[in-house]
């Protein structure tokens, strides 16, 4: 679904950041995998930090700087991310 509106953001001109919604997505998922490291759970944040600042201070198209894109990435990378979780916290228990 994040690849879905990432190509939609490039090629349809939706409008949200498609990279942003794609890194926020597996971040999310990255950071709930208590599998992980902690120190590798808080570097699965770091691309969205890295967008963010690009998108803010150093935006290279019109769109970069549209805080709407911006904010519309964050959400729906927000709501792909944490979807599994919920749903994986809602399921019946087996047995």
């Amino acid at each position: 679904a994040a690849a879905v509106l990432g190509a939609g953001a490039q090629y349809l001109s939706w409008p949200l950041s498609g990279h942003l919604t794609v890194a926020m997505t597996v971040a999310i998922q990255e950071c709930a995998n208590r599998r992980s490291k902690p120190a590798l759970r808080g570097f699965a944040l770091a691309p969205v930090v890295f967008l963010l600042v690009i998108r803010t201070f150093f935006p290279q198209t019109p769109l970069m700087g549209s805080t709407f894109n911006t904010l519309s990435g964050l959400c729906f990378g927000g709501v792909l991310g944490a979807l599994p979780l919920l749903l994986k916290a809602f399921a019946p228990l087996d047995g």
